[in-house]
């Protein structure tokens, strides 16, 4: 298995809502990730955000200080300020936003190596990204060979189709981040007994429900470290 860049474009462009109700995993998913970004407030009037594989979501931001990024064309055809490309390889100069969001497990698509030595290189020093990824520590992999591996390329789904991503342990993660030099400033796991529901039910929408327990979860030790999704808050200190 590997993951194909024109496939991935196709996929999307295909798509007619990035985050659909019919698909309660993902609609919750985005839920979550706006409320995390909208509790995490580190943007202003003067604020200069790229939105990596935005996906054409702002998530409540002005879109006047946003700039979508994106690999499907199709869903940021509508945006004033529009970037096509990779978020492997970003075609701006140095230093060119204050503030980074990238979420929708969009860098389980690439090469987080690549990605986040060009999300230090675009983002100015002290600037705050807001990043979102699937993990492999989560429930759904629990006494399987792939637990907590620090890559590892597993079939998943989303809207109702079988797709492939790259799951990565909190630690490579976390590593990476430290090497380009950003420091975690908040994290929140979602998804932890849900993942587990879904494991043995395989029912996207019925697992979904689970979701609401993570409040209680993430208060018990060892459990509340598994999770399928990862949102972090990071700041960048180049000097």
């Amino acid at each position: 298995m590997s993951i194909d860049p024109n496939r991935i474009s196709d996929f999307y462009n295909n798509i007619t809502e990035i985050w659909s109700k019919e698909d309660q995993w993902h609609y919750k998913t985005y839920l979550e990730i706006k409320d995390f970004i909208n509790n995490n407030k580190c943007f202003n009037n003067d604020s200069k955000i790229l939105n990596a594989g935005s996906g054409g979501t702002n998530y409540d931001i002005d879109d006047t200080i946003m700039t979508h990024l994106d690999i499907a064309s199709e869903l940021i055809n509508n945006k004033k300020n529009k970037i096509v490309g990779s978020i492997e390889s970003i075609p701006t100069e140095d230093n060119s936003f204050t503030n980074i969001i990238c979420v929708g497990s969009v860098i389980n698509y690439c090469d987080p190596v690549k990605v986040l030595k060009e999300f230090s290189r675009v983002l100015s020093d002290k600037g705050n990204m807001i990043l979102e990824y699937e993990s492999s520590k989560t429930l759904e992999l629990i006494f399987k060979k792939d637990l907590n591996k620090k890559v590892v390329l597993r079939e998943t789904f989303y809207d109702g189709q079988k797709i492939i991503l790259w799951y990565f342990s909190e630690a490579y993660i976390s590593k990476l981040l430290e090497i380009n030099g950003f420091e975690i400033l908040t994290i929140k796991r979602f998804h932890i007994i849900s993942a587990l529901v879904y494991r043995i039910t395989k029912s996207i929408n019925f697992s979904s429900k689970f979701l609401r327990l993570d409040s209680f979860f993430r208060n018990i030790p060892i459990i509340n470290k598994y999770s399928s999704n990862t949102i972090l808050d990071v700041r960048l200190r180049k000097n």
